[in-house]
């Protein structure tokens, strides 16, 4: 696999797990939530290494070998899904998950 392509999903997945747990090395969970993961008998790490994995294999596929989002690849599934046409540039997701940062920290407070 492409170290640019690694580099960009390990950016991305340790900003939203700072932005949600306040540390991406050693996530954070507040009462309720270790309660509800206590109750539902589930382990919240090994649950976050599963949904890691599900989202590096679910983005693989529509990035460049530079580590950007393919836009035109995007545009080609928003037209398949939705009968829509959609142009799309290239963007990295790490932008993403930079605009969504206010949202993300909010929903953070939530399961810290």
């Amino acid at each position: 696999m492409n170290n640019l392509v690694q580099m960009e999903l390990d950016m991305v997945e340790e900003h939203l797990l700072t932005c949600l747990f306040k540390d991406a090395n050693n996530p954070q969970f507040n009462n309720t939530a270790k309660s509800f993961f206590v109750m539902s008998g589930k382990d919240p790490i090994a649950m976050l290494n599963t949904c890691i994995s599900q989202f590096e294999t679910a983005m693989r596929p529509f990035l460049k070998p530079n580590g950007y989002v393919d836009g035109a690849k995007l545009s080609q599934l928003i037209e398949a899904k939705f009968n829509k046409q959609v142009p799309i540039g290239d963007f990295r997701l790490i932008d993403v998950t930079r605009t969504l940062e206010p949202w993300l920290l909010t929903l953070g407070t939530f399961i810290q």
